[in-house]
């Protein structure tokens, strides 16, 4: 029994050495990163109807309601599929990373009040979603709070540990991890600042005659979170040489 463990244990390793366990890996992260930077975009483009809010929606969540809500509930419940199945290096991370999947899928779930009166392409429409009880109740926001806020402690606390002599190169320069440090400091508090900003808000309800503030800085926090994971999974200031090279160059050689 022994022998076969070490045996698993090896196999295990060299695949970690060959890269094929971590290449799965970074693709994970980048998934879930492409997921978020594709979202707002996915929604905002080529509307079917004209809106009040400059083209917009009032918000992200208000897509539910348009021919875009399949799209909408898609992506955030892919998204969430990802993040729930994401391992981190320990129980934190793992929790941190479940609960921004429950949140991601929640707010799919529990979609917010039916703003548009005029919103007939939607399949939607006058639909509750999967709780109709629920919908347009403080849960919609709750869920959406809860999964930006955690992705932002994610990049702040979790993307930035290792050790602080590996932020820099011999020569004192920047390192590859250091630059991603970086990023994952300015996505998160991109985040919590977007945060802030929509809950003054809903506070002091400010008329901004038709603004879609609340669009506008989801969209900002969103773009951030996806920015975090696309660094975190080395899309962006990779370690050596980057991992797609990596999987063509291994295609080719298969081949």
């Amino acid at each position: 029994m022994k022998t076969l463990k070490n045996e698993v244990t090896s196999v295990d390793k060299l695949k970690e050495d060959n890269n094929e366990l971590v290449f799965s890996y970074l693709t994970l992260r980048n998934l879930i990163g492409f997921g978020g930077v594709s979202l707002p975009i996915a929604l905002a483009i080529f509307p079917s109807r004209d809106s009040e809010y400059y083209g917009f929606e009032p918000s992200i969540s208000d897509y539910f309601y348009t021919d875009r809500g399949d799209i909408l509930v898609v992506i955030l419940c892919v998204l969430g599929a990802f993040l729930i199945t994401y391992s981190g290096y320990n129980w934190k991370e793992r929790l941190l990373t479940f609960i921004a999947g429950i949140g991601s899928i929640g707010v799919a779930f529990v979609p917010t009040i039916q703003r548009c009166k005029d919103c007939l392409n939607s399949v939607h429409t006058n639909s509750g979603g999967v709780f109709p009880k629920l919908a347009g109740t403080a849960v919609h926001f709750i869920f959406a709070a809860t999964f930006l806020f955690v992705l932002a402690i994610l990049s702040l606390v979790f993307f930035t540990k290792g050790r602080k002599e590996n932020c820099f190169n011999t020569d004192g320069k920047l390192s590859q991890k250091g630059k991603r440090n970086i990023v994952f400091k300015v996505c998160g508090w991109i985040i919590i600042a977007c945060l802030v900003i929509l809950g003054l808000y809903f506070i002091f309800k400010p008329d901004l005659k038709g603004f879609p503030v609340i669009y506008v800085f989801e969209s900002i926090a969103v773009e951030a979170f996806g920015l975090s994971w696309l660094t975190k999974g080395q899309t962006l200031w990779s370690d050596g040489e980057h991992y797609l090279l990596k999987g063509l160059k291994s295609l080719t050689a298969k081949r």
